[in-house]
């Protein structure tokens, strides 16, 4: 997909990663300049609409994080749509690293650091819980670490509003090794699950 131009606005420059929905990819922002990170869903899951809906949902309810009064440890959503069968979630470009790749590389942190990151990665939860949104995937791959030691919560792919029907895709939702007993269950979970 590199080279791809969606919408006539995100050239596709590189791949960042992957995950258990979406490639994320480098772009430029040819309307407004600058660098943007694209989520494109896989296309095999672009002709089901359960994955559509939770992909539309996962933008709209990350649109909300970052308008509502945007808070620094959050990723900033700044668009989304659909070109032909391509759907797609446009986020700021956060050059860094996720936690998991950061602490391959520096082994364990100082303890100051450690609740430092820890810190801010709650700031950013109590921002999405003031909007009763449960993340459901807090985990290391999800928060990235930018070289001036700010860290940022990404990837609200399994979030739900409290009060928002079910939308999930049936079974297990989450990250084994990260998820609280009561969502390895799947039982309702709330704010608690991501303080787990």
């Amino acid at each position: 997909m590199i080279g791809t131009v969606l919408s006539n606005r995100y050239k596709l420059i590189s791949e960042l990663g992957s995950g258990g929905m979406a490639w994320v990819y480098l772009a430029e922002d040819l309307a407004r300049g600058g660098k943007v990170a694209v989520k494109i869903l896989y296309p095999q899951h672009s002709q089901d609409l359960l994955f559509v809906q939770r992909f539309n949902r996962e933008a709209r309810l990350s649109m909300t994080l970052s308008r509502s009064s945007p808070q620094p440890n959050v990723v900033r959503i700044l668009d989304y749509g659909a070109d032909r069968d391509t759907h797609y979630l446009v986020m700021e470009y956060v050059p860094g690293q996720d936690l998991g790749q950061f602490l391959e590389q520096q082994g364990p942190l100082p303890w100051q650091k450690a609740l430092d990151i820890a810190r801010q990665v709650a700031l950013a939860l109590r921002h999405a819980h003031q909007l009763d949104i449960v993340h459901r995937d807090v985990k290391p791959s999800n928060i990235m670490v930018l070289p001036d030691g700010t860290a940022r919560v990404l990837d609200f792919g399994i979030a739900r509003v409290q009060t928002s029907p079910h939308l999930t895709i049936a079974g297990f939702v989450g990250s084994p090794h990260y998820t609280a007993p009561e969502q390895a269950r799947g039982r309702e979970v709330d704010i608690r699950a991501d303080i787990y």
